[in-house]
């Protein structure tokens, strides 16, 4: 989604200030047998609500996702690991694990290469996730996925 209203500039204080997990317990929920989400709420210190959701499908190639949501509908950073995807900004191919950033007029579709997140390991890869985006989770509980 784009919001004419955000720059590039709020989006990236967002994602570099300081937040805090809200919920006491940070758990994974089974949605149909294959795929788990996650959902943790955000707070920074000037009181910005945020969200994290986080998404894993266990079959097949085991294959998930992080995104830290501004308003709950705008990404701010988002990680994944798609093979192929065409970054927006640069027309260059994903050609492993990414990252999207938000972009006025092109919302998160500019992406870049990186391998700071694990892959193979979900629990370890929402750790390094939460940690990127300057996320604390002192005083809440993990509840790791299998």
């Amino acid at each position: 989604m784009i919001d004419p209203t955000l720059t590039k500039e709020y989006a990236d204080k967002i994602y570099k200030s300081y937040k805090q997990v809200v919920d006491d317990l940070v758990s994974w929920r089974n949605i149909n047998g294959k795929t788990q989400k996650i959902f943790i709420d955000v707070i920074t210190d000037d009181g910005l609500e945020l969200e994290v959701r986080g998404n894993y499908n266990w079959s097949g190639k085991k294959n998930y996702s992080f995104t830290l949501l501004y308003k709950k509908c705008i990404n701010i950073r988002r990680w994944d690991a798609v093979i192929g995807h065409v970054d927006e900004c640069s027309k260059s191919i994903m050609k492993g694990p990414h990252k999207h950033y938000y972009c006025p007029g092109f919302g998160d579709a500019c992406s870049y290469e990186t391998n700071d997140i694990r892959v193979g390991d979900v629990n370890g890869a929402l750790m390094d996730f939460l940690l990127e985006c300057n996320i604390s989770m002192e005083g809440a509980k993990y509840q790791q996925t299998v």
